[in-house]
């Protein structure tokens, strides 16, 4: 701990820090987060709280600390000024969504909100600002230092996949060139191009509308929870009920012109294309297999696009699939990758 100094100076140093800059009022208190004296460290940590977002910065620098007073001190005020922040977090997060640019500039500025909080589902600003197709408050984000490929909690999903699922190709367009990772693997190892291809769905025969996402019986053995989670999340429309323009087509050719991997695998062995298939999207197959997608691809259940096909009874789909690879009536041969 810090090496006492009289009671009556520390109090001094305390009242004597509202007159100097935020930043060196919050560098003035650090130390004494660490101070021998109880009731001094307990009032710095009051005068932090009421410092407020503009200390964050700060505190997480001293969560590194050598001093583990100092270090828990400031994991524990992060905390606590996070969840005094989270009444603006949320007006940022309707501001953002509703594209009120000079709103959320506001309240960055006068640290009323933390660029790394997350709001309801773990989602940052910027996944917002991806769902509802706000590129210039994205750019401002980035700008601002939010990481571009920040993944929310839990689902590890990035900004890229919000903008892929619900299908906002002027974003996907906007985040790839500023860096975005194309292949950035999230809930169930699922990719942006899976994520396009799963937006890109048609109702097939067994599924119904609930809400926002979608239910189904398993008839091709995909665990049902992945699609309910996935969908609330990554849909994302409960949360964000913007207007979108939406082109499926083009945001999954952006991202294959972008570098995606059209044959990536997600935790249970899908490729995009049996996602499109799992998903009833013709057009996307036609997209995918154009761009080199493997037809005899098999998932962990040893299951190849056309098999999925035909488990499920997608009759039309399965002749779409034996056509494009050259077949008649058989299953393709291809080599697993």
């Amino acid at each position: 701990m810090r090496k006492a100094m009289g009671i009556l100076g520390v109090f001094l140093l305390l009242g004597g820090c509202a007159g100097v800059r935020t930043t060196e009022r919050a560098e003035n208190l650090i130390g004494l987060l660490g101070h021998d004296e109880y009731r001094v460290r307990e009032k710095a940590s009051e005068e932090f709280l009421n410092i407020g977002g503009p200390a964050l910065t700060l505190l997480k620098e001293a969560t590194r600390s050598d001093d583990p007073e100092i270090a828990v001190r400031a994991e524990r005020l992060i905390r606590e000024i996070r969840v005094g922040l989270a009444p603006n977090h949320k007006t940022a997060q309707e501001a953002v969504r509703d594209g009120k640019f000079r709103v959320v500039r506001r309240l960055l500025a006068k640290g009323a909100i933390d660029l790394e909080a997350r709001g309801e589902r773990g989602l940052t600003l910027l996944h917002v600002a991806a769902a509802c197709g706000r590129t210039k408050i994205a750019g401002f984000l980035i700008q601002k230092g939010l990481d571009i490929n920040v993944k929310s909690d839990g689902r590890c999903t990035t900004p890229l996949h919000l903008a892929a699922v619900r299908g906002c190709a002027q974003m996907v367009k906007f985040l790839l060139a500023k860096g975005a990772g194309v292949d950035e693997p999230g809930s169930s190892g699922m990719a942006p191009l899976h994520l396009a291809v799963m937006g890109n769905y048609g109702y097939p025969p067994g599924f119904i509308a609930t809400g926002f996402g979608m239910g189904c019986t398993d008839f091709i053995g995909k665990p049902f929870v992945l699609i309910q989670d996935a969908t609330s999340e990554w849909f994302a429309g409960d949360l964000f009920p913007c207007d979108v323009k939406t082109d499926y087509g083009e945001v999954i050719s952006l991202l294959i012109e972008s570098g995606a991997d059209v044959n990536a695998r997600d935790s249970l062995g899908y490729t995009p294309l049996h996602t499109a298939v799992y998903w009833h999207s013709e057009s996307s197959i036609e997209i995918l297999v154009a761009a080199g997608a493997d037809l005899g691809a098999r998932d962990v259940t040893r299951r190849t696009p056309l098999e999925l096909a035909q488990a499920a009874e997608y009759k039309e789909m399965a002749a779409l699939l034996r056509k494009l690879d050259g077949e008649s009536g058989k299953e393709p041969q291809r080599k697993q990758k």
